[in-house]
């Protein structure tokens, strides 16, 4: 016991400074032997004394809460638990055995006033969960999630004023403490929130009142959304739009499409997570990688909301019965291989009239109510803008990869030029910049720039956590070629010829591709519109696709033919232009 007190003192001196510490206890208590028990070898609390031990009766009360099976009672036992938290366990005290329990209990605590809030808003006691929302608060006063909570608790009690009042203590406190602005997601939720309609008068119970009685069952909830595995850099604008559409009353089913390894799943989970406060019944994570057919679409959005399907009956029918009484955002992560179950989709959005759907794939929905947003990659650092590359997400990602695959590793300033060039060379793509930054155990930032220069295939992983499909880049796009008819590959690879982009008439004529074919490989995240008349493939889809153009000697020579002959001829169209008045458009052209 004395060598756990103080660790860093000698056997004597811990021994000593237990003695003193007893006597000073002894003096302090009330009856002291009634309570310790003590002799030359032994120092132990009498647990038969009559007696409260806060952190004891805390814990006791957060167990009778977890197996309470009304809501009613559930409530009383949280009351009860948070009742007996004053403030963190021994707070002057900063010996190592001490922090972990005190951030322990202190997010026991925590997680009990969220719990409190949930059940008292859908007891529609807004009153008392604002009370336990603002406990939140005085725990973290940055939270924005606690102040879009706090905010849509108003805004359900008719308080359009209480609304205001608290978006502009978030606005404030954040402008004093890190002289920031509030994020897109809680901005968006308060404009959301200005907009409801909301009854003149406060509908929150009056004090007095008991509250309403529950079912004996509680409704299902969402499970906790999955754990980020890495830490989230820039996409501030892309962030902001996603808020923006989410606040849309119209919009109701969002697709972020993009390529694989681009970070559909990391955007649509941070705003997943920053949208929780402002949906009543918080937001449901499907992840689809392990679904094999749409017929099993309609079980992984039951299990992601904690709700048993009965296996008698259409399945799809009684989750959508679950979804209709539900203010719900769902999110399905990686739609593209089931893209028949769309019609589904549409039955939630016709039927669940309060659930918005956000939805990652490579390729679009195609349907009339679906809201596309398109993901591309990271700010590529400027080559001639070193001043800036510290601030670059796509340099800040990649170094702090490469801490975590080597916390040994110690980058300096001298290795950005290096770094800069491999998130150019991976076109600012995340998977591809996490995948260099895995080498930096072994490799130095100049070093890895040089072998992928060499190939794709030297960006690859082996952690047993990351999925099969991105474990490699090459493996990304393997996926992805395999979703592609033969016809649309061998347009894929013609146009890898392409170094800098092309327009619709050179993928006619060199790569036989038709604007409904150019579609389908925009819709796939493949072909990226550029500018007016111009398409482009991202740097990493072109060398996977020209990986696959030279493996056939016979089509490269065709397609590199087909190239030449087109633009000699554009070249010789060109020549009255350069010659005459329209010299300087003639230039811009070329």
């Amino acid at each position: 016991l004395a060598f756990t007190l103080w660790p860093d003192s000698s056997d004597s001196q811990a021994r000593a400074n237990l003695r003193n510490l007893f006597y000073t206890l002894r003096q302090t208590l009330p009856n002291a032997d009634t309570y310790l028990a003590a002799d030359s070898m032994t120092l132990q609390w009498r647990t038969d004394a009559d007696y409260v031990l806060d952190v004891a009766a805390f814990e006791a009360a957060l167990s009778e809460a977890q197996t309470a099976v009304s809501t009613s009672d559930k409530i009383t036992h949280l009351e009860t638990a948070v009742a007996f938290y004053k403030g963190d366990l021994l707070p002057g005290n900063y010996d190592d055995w001490i922090i972990p329990r005190r951030e322990e209990l202190r997010q026991a605590y925590l997680d009990a006033l969220h719990q409190l809030v949930t059940l008292l808003e859908q007891q529609q006691d807004f009153r008392a969960a604002s009370r336990y929302s603002q406990r939140l608060l005085q725990h973290d006063p940055l939270d924005e999630t606690a102040y879009v909570h706090l905010m849509r608790l108003h805004a359900l009690s008719g308080d359009r004023a209480g609304v205001r009042r608290i978006y502009e203590t978030c606005l404030a406190a954040l402008r004093r403490e890190l002289d920031v602005e509030p994020g897109p997601t809680t901005q968006a939720a308060y404009e959301q929130l200005l907009r409801l309609e909301m009854p003149l008068t406060a509908v929150s119970l009056p004090e007095s009142e008991p509250v309403q009685q529950p079912p004996a069952t509680m409704p299902p909830r969402p499970r906790r959304l999955p754990t980020p595995a890495t830490p989230f850099f820039g996409r501030e604008a892309e962030l902001a739009h996603l808020a923006e559409l989410l606040a849309d009353p119209t919009c109701r089913l969002v697709t972020i499409v993009g390529p694989g390894g681009i970070g559909k799943t990391r955007v649509a989970l941070e705003t997943a997570v920053g949208h929780q406060p402002v949906f009543a019944d918080g937001v449901a994570w499907v992840s689809l990688n392990a679904l094999q057919t749409p017929e099993q679409l309609a079980a992984a959005m039951a299990d992601a909301l904690h709700y048993r399907l009965s296996g008698a009956g259409d399945a799809e029918a009684e989750l959508l019965h679950v979804l209709a009484a539900k203010e719900l955002l769902l999110v399905l992560d990686n739609f593209e291989h089931l893209l028949d179950a769309a019609d589904f989709l549409l039955r939630i959005v016709g039927e669940a009239t309060a659930v918005k759907l956000l939805v990652t794939s490579r390729q679009a929905l195609e349907l009339q109510q679906e809201w596309r947003f398109d993901l591309g990659e990271l700010p590529i650092p400027d080559a001639q803008a070193s001043e800036s590359w510290a601030n670059n997400s796509a340099v800040q990602l990649f170094i702090q990869s490469a801490r975590r695959a080597a916390s040994a590793v110690t980058l300096a300033e001298t290795d950005y030029p290096a770094i800069a060039h491999i998130c150019r060379l991976v076109g600012g793509m995340p998977l591809g910049i996490e995948l260099a930054a895995s080498w930096a155990r072994l490799l130095s930032c100049t070093e890895i720039a040089e072998e992928i220069e060499k190939s794709l295939d030297f960006l690859t992983v082996t952690l047993r956590n990351v999925p099969p499909r991105h474990r490699s880049l090459r493996a990304v796009f393997d996926y992805s070629w395999g979703l592609l008819t033969p016809v649309e590959q061998q347009i894929l690879v013609r146009l890898s010829l392409f170094e800098d982009g092309f327009t619709r008439e050179a993928a006619a004529q060199i790569a036989t591709a038709d604007l409904p074919q150019l579609s389908v490989l925009a819709d796939r995240s493949l072909v990226q519109r550029t500018a007016v008349g111009r398409y482009n493939l991202h740097n990493i889809v072109r060398q996977y696709a020209s990986d696959h153009l030279q493996a056939d000697p016979l089509a490269y020579r065709e397609t590199a033919v087909q190239h030449s002959r087109y633009y000699l001829h554009w070249l010789t169209e060109q020549d009255a232009v350069l010659r005459g008045p329209g010299q300087k458009d003639g230039l811009t052209a070329v």
